[in-house]
């Protein structure tokens, strides 16, 4: 049952790198990962849960997954600081053309 419920995971978790790196949702993924957690925790099966991950490296996976995850997280704020900058340069530039200077006034 334990073996199974890590496997899965350990699968779920493979698939989760597989769709981040295609830009896919991972939103079921984790949530089944949760679950999956969820039902070890209901075993409390701790000492065997630490021959499974010498056996399966499934913190090798957790750790990729971790580290892809932080990645996509930069990119997207570094996509938001861009719009952010973009709007902000659109708004002084508007601001200034409809501002009266001694350039675009008739004398």
């Amino acid at each position: 049952m334990i073996d199974k419920l890590l496997l899965e995971y350990k699968e779920i978790t493979e698939k989760a790198i597989k769709d981040i790196d295609l830009d896919k949702d991972i939103e079921e993924s984790i949530e089944k990962r949760e679950d999956i957690i969820e039902k070890l925790k209901k075993e409390d099966v701790i000492d065997s849960l630490k021959e499974f991950n010498k056996t399966w490296d499934i913190e090798k996976h957790e750790k990729i997954l971790l580290r892809k995850l932080e990645i996509k997280k930069n990119e997207v704020k570094k996509e938001l600081d861009l719009i952010k900058r973009r709007k902000l340069m659109r708004n002084n530039y508007s601001y200034g053309v409809k501002k009266n200077s001694f350039l675009n006034k008739k004398i």
